[in-house]
């Protein structure tokens, strides 16, 4: 299910989550662990707020939670950036909400959803800061603006959408000019593993032709 970027829709995910975060919490019965109540209940209380000012006009770990359930809340995180985003807000902080597009982007199959996913995650990139988009020549290949550029040409690809595939593209291009032939490279290699449609693999091929032969000098 592609997210909906209003604060209504993450505190009531946040709200349910929080229900299994804290049975597995106690399930575990840990007296080391940190209780993950304080933190859930600012979160909640935090998008509360901010939705009754709509309406009206953390770094901090989860604690002993069951992996599932922690990815699950990260996810709110791509929401909840959008929704900065759609206010004039500049998103720094950019590895919970790149974590949280990988995981809705491998958990989609049907390219309609993956279509869905693509505006949402450009206008998180459109609302990078402009200090964490200058590392186009970082060398670290673990690095969320590069994983972001690349996850949102992916999702692109797998919409089965011309338009979105040359947007992505060019915005991959524009940014990462050094890795750009290696993805078009293995982009040709998944046009046969997937077995794309015509049209996609057309897109793919040019682009390959025109950037996947370059190499660079490290």
């Amino acid at each position: 299910m592609v997210p909906v970027p209003e604060l209504s829709y993450i505190a009531g995910e946040l709200r349910r989550q929080a229900e299994e975060i804290l049975a597995a919490f106690d399930d575990r019965g840990q007296p080391e662990d940190i209780d993950p109540r304080p933190l859930l209940e600012g979160l909640i209380d935090l998008l509360d707020r901010l939705h009754e000012e709509q309406t009206s006009e953390s770094d901090a770990s989860l604690g002993p939670a069951d992996p599932a359930e922690a990815r699950a809340v990260e996810g709110l995180s791509l929401p909840l950036a959008c929704w900065i985003a759609r206010r004039g807000g500049e998103i720094s902080n950019l590895a919970p909400v790149v974590n949280a597009v990988a995981g809705l982007a491998n958990g989609l199959r049907e390219p309609n959803d993956l279509e869905r996913l693509y505006p949402l995650v450009s206008e998180v990139v459109l609302a990078v800061s402009p200090q964490v988009a200058q590392d186009s020549l970082a060398i670290d290949p673990t690095r969320p603006w590069r994983v972001l550029l690349i996850n949102r040409a992916i999702v692109a690809t797998r919409s089965h959408q011309p338009a979105l595939m040359e947007e992505a593209f060019a915005h991959l291009v524009e940014h990462l000019p050094q890795e750009a032939p290696e993805f078009f490279r293995e982009g040709m290699e998944q046009m046969e593993a997937r077995n794309y449609p015509g049209h996609v693999r057309l897109v793919m091929h040019r682009w390959h032709l025109r950037w996947g032969g370059q190499r660079t000098l490290h």
